[in-house]
């Protein structure tokens, strides 16, 4: 049985990691962070006492800032509780390492390379050994990708002394996004990958099969995925990917503009006209929780994974059943209607996923379901209520209402038609260090 996290952390004498899974322990717990809270930013620790006791919702925006202000501090809270507090930082690092290549894809691919309508007097190819002999003065880089975007921000950062670099680094920018050839030789950078427009009659690429005398036609077969038995077929996105999703992002929620989140509206400002409608018919309905989508995205883009994981859970504590592979009403209503939306289930996912492979990651995320401080509402499980209740069906719905129920007080039995595999005597008494 692995050790109690919580008492090895020692930052809360008396409390141990049994006692997270009693109201009396949450209570303590949120008295804690509370008080850390008050010393860090008074203003902060106020006005979440008082979204507490207000009845009426505050503004969308305020309520947004003070959780981008607020979840940090949640953040390095739940670090030191667990005493994570390396591995956070370490993960947070491996985040913004991709910073770079996202300021790369800006400054040269879309602001440069997209748009230079200029003479080439070398080729592709010959841009591209040039490169490579600049890259190699400090020997081979082993991320070809990272190592041109910091080869070309440096340029950047001397414009007077490094116009050459720049000029020639623009050609082969522009020649990289032009030509197929080029093209291939950047297969699978994030910088060079654009969003493509979107096509409501022609969303899936067709070809004829060849040889077929029915006239079938099919997919691109590069793009076929072979199912093997039961295994899951759909790989995520790498981080890299993720971050560049997240860049893709322009945050509108601090513009009333987060129709991911709230539904696309038929004409903003005016909500008695409902909710736009696709070429396909599809209500723009946005995210059914209203999760706070564009909020986790300036999260994550400056590195705080666990702080954005938080905010998710705000509107969506069941957050392991939803993702990349369950619902895309957000993709849907995203406001890049005419080009490809930003991929949020992948976000979603990552974030998730990035939080529950650090030490004591799924103990943190079970945590946040019985105590989340940014909630205004449910934001801790209260004591037993004297309610007895049985779920029939532990489904989606039936394991979420178990949830509400057990965090107002009932006692919750579950109960389906399927066999329910008991887990491990181990993952039942003691904390999980790798899940």
């Amino acid at each position: 049985m692995e050790e109690d996290p919580i008492r090895l952390a020692g930052r809360l004498p008396g409390l141990d990691f049994p006692g997270l899974f009693e109201a009396d322990g949450l209570r303590r717990l949120d008295e804690a962070f509370l008080e850390r809270l008050g010393r860090e930013d008074a203003d902060l620790r106020r006005r979440l006492l008082e979204l507490r006791e207000e009845r009426n919702p505050p503004p969308a925006l305020e309520y947004s800032e003070w959780l981008l202000a607020a979840a940090p501090h949640l953040e390095a809270f739940v670090a030191g509780l667990f005493g994570i507090e390396g591995e956070l930082a370490a993960l947070r690092a491996r985040v913004l390492a991709h910073d770079p290549v996202m300021a790369f894809k800006k400054e040269f691919v879309l602001k440069r390379g997209r748009r230079y309508h200029g003479p080439f007097a070398e080729s592709f190819g010959e841009l591209d050994r040039r490169l490579d002999e600049r890259l190699s003065e400090g020997g081979a880089p082993p991320d070809r990708e990272s190592a041109v975007a910091r080869f070309a921000l440096g340029a950047l950062a001397d414009p007077r002394g490094r116009a050459e670099d720049i000029a020639w680094l623009t050609r082969w920018c522009a020649l990289a996004l032009r030509e197929p050839g080029a093209r291939a030789r950047m297969a699978g950078w994030v910088s060079f990958r654009l969003p493509r427009p979107v096509d409501h009659g022609h969303l899936v690429a067709r070809r004829a099969v060849e040889g077929d005398t029915a006239g079938r036609v099919q997919g691109d077969p590069a793009a076929f995925r072979h199912r093997d038995g039961f295994r899951l077929t759909d790989p995520r996105m790498a981080g890299r990917e993720v971050q560049g999703e997240v860049h893709y992002c322009i945050y509108c929620h601090d513009h009333d503009g987060d129709f991911c989140s709230k539904g696309f509206p038929g004409k903003k400002g005016e909500p008695d006209l409902g909710l736009k409608v696709d070429p396909l018919g599809n209500i723009l309905t946005g995210c059914p929780l209203e999760e706070k989508i564009s909020e986790m995205h300036r999260l994550q883009r400056d590195g705080h994974t666990l702080a954005a994981l938080a905010v998710v859970m705000v509107d969506n504590p069941m957050v392991p059943v939803t993702g990349h592979r369950i619902c895309n009403d957000c993709m849907k209503a995203c406001i890049y209607q005419k080009q490809d939306p930003v991929d949020i289930p992948q976000i979603e996912t990552r974030v998730l996923t990035d939080v529950l492979d650090l030490p004591w990651g799924v103990e943190i995320y079970g945590l946040l379901t019985r105590w989340n401080p940014l909630r205004r509402h449910q934001y801790r499980m209260k004591p037993y209520n004297g309610r007895k209740v049985l779920i029939a069906g532990m489904g989606p719905a039936g394991f979420t209402m178990a949830h509400h129920l057990t965090m107002e007080g009932c006692a919750v039995v579950g109960i389906d038609g399927l066999k329910i595999e008991p887990l491990p005597e181990a993952l039942l008494r003691g904390p999980v260090r790798r899940y």
